[in-house]
């Protein structure tokens, strides 16, 4: 795993994770308190609890009543998942994901965080979503396991800012966070390289087949070279 790191001036460090490689080889989650973690084995089977679910499309045991989208479901930008993962041995979390719009913004958008060469050659990106808790856990600021991916089968993994960040908050599940309750999310990803994106991937671990949503991306320009360039032809 590549770890970088932005730190603000007389301010609180804030980490970018990138993880690359083959699918078959990347890591489920995010490391520390509230993490997600991938399924333990490739054929998806749960740990928990719950019921086991008579629908033959779930991967995971998460009851009855709950439908799970199948793995490596293709969907437009706007579509909503229900989606998996095993937290612990007690614990499943399954919500319901909607990603509603990607936005291709400027680095300049970060000119506040002082950063690294590498990372000022690469391309972030805003991922707005809504989500629900569909299951039967409290899945209080719980990392959701979605990704950016980027080029050749390369995941790169949401940036997260210790202090606000408040055009792309990129925090982990709200607090309290219980069954029934929703939030609209965003989260930062930067691709490396000047990376373009192929999809933002649903991936737990390995064996698992990512849920993938493509379609259209908001590219936003950057206004102070707009304004140079409208400057530059009305003096032309």
């Amino acid at each position: 795993m590549l770890t970088t790191r932005l730190r603000r001036p007389l301010a609180a460090a804030a980490a970018v994770a990138l993880l690359s490689g083959a699918l078959a080889g990347c890591t489920g989650g995010s490391d520390g308190d509230g993490g997600a973690s991938g399924s333990a084995d490739g054929s998806g089977a749960a740990s928990g609890s719950e019921s086991p679910s008579e629908t033959p499309t779930n991967y995971l045991q998460v009851g009855k009543k709950i439908t799970l989208t199948p793995q490596g479901s293709e969907l437009e930008i706007g579509q909503k998942a229900a989606v998996a993962w095993t937290v612990d041995e007690k614990k499943t979390a399954v919500l319901d994901v909607k990603v509603t719009k990607v936005e291709q913004v400027p680095i300049s958008r970060l000119n506040a965080w002082v950063l690294d060469k590498k990372s000022r050659t690469s391309t972030p990106y805003y991922v707005h979503a809504k989500v629900k808790n569909i299951g039967r856990s409290d899945l209080s600021g719980l990392a959701v396991p979605l990704y950016l991916a980027v080029g050749d089968n390369t995941l790169v993994s949401a940036s997260s800012f210790e202090s606000t960040f408040k055009p792309c908050p990129s925090t982990s599940l709200p607090k309290k966070f219980k069954p029934g309750k929703g939030a609209a999310t965003c989260w930062v990803y930067l691709a490396p390289d000047k990376g373009k994106m192929e999809n933002v991937s649903f991936f737990t671990g390995p064996g698992f087949d990512p849920v993938v949503w493509s379609g259209k991306v908001v590219v936003v320009k950057d206004k102070k070279k707009k304004s140079k360039k409208k400057a530059k032809n009305a003096d032309g």
